[in-house]
């Protein structure tokens, strides 16, 4: 990033909500983002599209700017508007980028409340998957780049 290059921070599981807002200040983005965790989010699950969305929001009017919004999710979408969002939001000049985290072959994850396997309401320990397509159609729609982090 640039020293005058603006930073918001958009934190979503089921729903999305606005961490930090547009800033200057990279140390306090730094913090912010070190501090976000899935169970900090009331409602689980992935809603990538109203991601999206809040932070499209987070902008405010910036019509002259660029602007690029870096997405850092498995893909794993639990609701279908997430392609069409990212077209409406490249008309709009905005470039996604997508980070792919998670295991193509699926993967249980820690519950930082417990110290356990995650476990959904029925008892079923969770298993999240990476969804390598649907991020590079996102990032392939609005030109922008799809990287896939990985342990190494």
């Amino acid at each position: 990033t640039m020293p005058n290059d603006r930073i918001a921070l958009i934190v979503f599981a089921g729903n999305a909500y606005l961490q930090m807002p547009l800033t200057i200040d990279h140390g306090a983005a730094t913090l912010f983002v070190s501090a976000a965790a899935p169970g900090n989010i009331p409602n689980q699950g992935t809603n990538i599209s109203e991601a999206l969305t809040r932070s499209a929001a987070a902008f405010g009017n910036t019509d002259d700017k660029f602007k690029s919004i870096v997405l850092i999710t498995d893909g794993e979408d639990h609701h279908p508007e997430a392609i069409a969002t990212a077209k409406k939001l490249a008309a709009e000049g905005v470039m996604i980028n997508t980070i792919g985290i998670g295991s193509t072959n699926g993967a249980s994850f820690m519950d930082p409340a417990t110290g356990m396997e995650k476990r959904d309401d029925a008892g079923n320990i969770v298993i999240t998957k990476l969804n390598n397509e649907k991020l590079r159609n996102i990032e392939e729609k609005t030109n922008g780049i799809y990287l896939k982090l990985d342990n190494s």
